[in-house]
């Protein structure tokens, strides 16, 4: 995945395509790290995720995907939140990295909120690959990230 994303960016640098503007924003160009992390309504996807944890400015701070996934840092919960804090970086990427391709294929829109849900079940979804997590899954339901999202991801003991 490391320089291999086709971001428009990229595209535009191979001579493939003329515009490499993000279709996100409109305001820059699209690479890996606009599209991920730099982008605004990609921040705005982070902030509705982990906005509410005091840390949150500083889990970002390398700005580029590869530097996020391998610096992310551990969270002071346990259960649940714990696992689901652990696969929150994949589930952004994956699910942005759709989200774009959905709005580049086949006309799609950017919708904030279908985002974090889509998010969100990707976690819940992803659970069940590994069978302690799937046990953890036993006594909550998936509500519970959709609507208490911040009483499942916090960063105490």
């Amino acid at each position: 995945m490391w320089g291999r994303t086709l971001t428009k960016g990229k595209l535009f640098e191979r001579g493939i395509i003329d515009n490499p503007i993000c279709v996100l924003c409109n305001a820059a160009a699209e690479t890996a790290c606009h599209l991920f992390v730099s982008c605004p309504f990609v921040q705005l996807v982070w902030d509705a995720l982990i906005g509410h944890l005091d840390r949150a400015t500083t889990v970002l701070q390398p700005a580029e995907p590869r530097s996020i996934l391998s610096a992310w840092p551990d969270i002071n919960t346990r259960g649940i939140g714990e696992d689901i804090w652990r696969v929150l970086p994949y589930s952004v990427l994956w699910v942005l990295w759709t989200a774009r391709n959905e709005i580049v294929f086949c006309q799609g829109t950017f919708d904030l909120r279908g985002i974090i849900k889509r998010i969100k079940c990707m976690i819940w979804a992803w659970l069940d690959i590994n069978s302690q997590r799937r046990n953890l899954k036993k006594d909550h339901q998936v509500t519970e990230l959709l609507q208490g999202w911040e009483l499942v991801i916090r960063d105490q003991w």
